[in-house]
């Protein structure tokens, strides 16, 4: 993933409408090396709308009413959240694990309610801005929410032995 050819061929698109990054995803953060020698990618996706989530149409609830605080509980994406793949460590355009719900999502206040002082932060908004190893596949993810503040949210990933994958 180093050396990069400008074409039209498309490497990921968004998954059926069920799933929470049906509308596309945006790239993130350089991969990371596993333990396993594969690859962990976080990438964003962006819905267009104020949670108008793969499932809001669904639900009934306004989820950008500030008295939802937490949205819908069916809403599990809002307007941008975080998902991953394992890429293979050989080939990383193949990909091996992908998310079915979000790694991250909009929960805390700053990351769901805009705020009046700014009129233009978008609330229930996270993005990956960056990834940092702190150990043996753990991470550190640095990510944007509400479009003006910057959090940090610390993920393990378990990565199964050769022994336990050869048991499966």
């Amino acid at each position: 993933m180093i050396h990069w050819d400008i074409n039209t061929t498309v490497w990921q698109r968004g998954r059926p409408y069920d799933v929470f990054d049906w509308r596309g995803l945006a790239a993130g953060p350089s991969p990371v090396r596993l333990s396993d020698g594969n690859y962990l990618y976080f990438y964003s996706i962006d819905n267009m709308w104020n949670c108008q989530s793969a499932s809001c149409n669904r639900c009934g609830l306004n989820c950008s009413d500030p008295s939802i605080l937490n949205g819908c509980p069916n809403c599990l994406d809002g307007r941008c959240a975080l998902g991953w793949m394992i890429l293979d460590g050989v080939n990383p355009l193949r990909v091996l694990q992908r998310a079915s719900v979000p790694v991250l999502r909009a929960e805390l206040e700053w990351e769901t309610t805009g705020s009046a002082a700014n009129p233009t932060q978008t609330p229930w908004v996270v993005f990956t801005d960056g990834v940092q190893q702190v150990g043996i596949d753990e991470f550190v993810l640095w990510y944007g929410g509400g479009d003006t503040s910057v959090g940090a949210a610390r993920i393990k990933v378990h990565v199964p032995t050769v022994a336990n994958a050869q048991r499966r």
